[in-house]
């Protein structure tokens, strides 16, 4: 059955900000949780504009049947769950959503996401034990990857190390312009509000969220940069 045919539920949330409403959407599968589609444009590179296209295009990197340098741009602001946290900590009566971050250790992203200056709002990951490695909105990418003009903000992602609000690891790669409004946490070393270990680039971003470790090498924007890694 293609995803066309499958029982869809669209769900809208509206909130107001001054005098201009905001809409959120978010469409997966009741029945499979299979997610929409993210298409790609005549360049080529994924346009992603809600919450079921980023797990589509999270989802299709891991399973293989999109590659990990494919590119993506964001086209709007995506809410994945609402209300993660309140006054700066976890939402203990919130019943969110997982996200798991893009690329892996064994498989890092290395192809270019332009948030295009638009925010994810709304990740959550908690999990201390030895799996909640490589956590973030990327949970690793690789050299040649750029990843730009993305804001995080609302979000919970606490593992046990190489965490960060942008990318758990930065192997070889770039993030650049990117900012972090989230609490970014945990049980082990390498934890940072942009990069938890940086072995690349990190340039022109910042983080106003909490970032909190049990182990070594923690940092409001980097947490462990070596030294191959810069971060001006």
């Amino acid at each position: 059955m293609s995803y066309a045919d499958k029982e869809l539920m669209t769900k809208y949330e509206e909130e107001w900000e001054g005098e201009e409403k905001v809409k959120f959407k978010v469409t997966y599968c009741t029945v499979c949780e299979a997610c929409e589609p993210a298409v790609q444009n005549v360049q080529g590179i994924y346009e992603i504009g809600n919450a079921g296209q980023l797990y589509w295009f999270w989802s299709e990197i891991r399973s293989g049947n999109v590659a990990l340098d494919a590119d993506a741009v964001l086209t709007d602001n995506i809410t994945v769950n609402e209300d993660v946290l309140i006054d700066g900590e976890l939402n203990e009566d919130g019943d969110f959503r997982t996200w798991y971050g893009i690329g892996s250790n064994a498989g890092k992203y290395t192809g270019i996401f332009d948030g295009q200056g638009h925010t994810i709002s709304g990740l959550y990951y908690d999990n201390d034990s030895t799996v909640g490695s490589y956590r973030g909105l990327f949970g690793a990418i690789g050299p040649n990857a750029s990843i730009m003009n993305v804001i995080v903000a609302d979000s919970y992602i606490f593992g046990n190390g190489e965490v960060g609000g942008i990318a758990g690891q930065n192997f070889g790669g770039f993030v650049m312009g990117c900012y972090n409004r989230s609490y970014v946490g945990g049980a082990g070393s390498n934890i940072g509000g942009i990069v938890g270990q940086n072995f690349g680039g990190v340039i022109g971003c910042g983080n106003s969220g909490t970032v909190y470790g049990e182990g070594r090498y923690i940092g409001g924007v980097v947490g462990m940069n070596t030294s191959n890694g810069t971060n001006p």
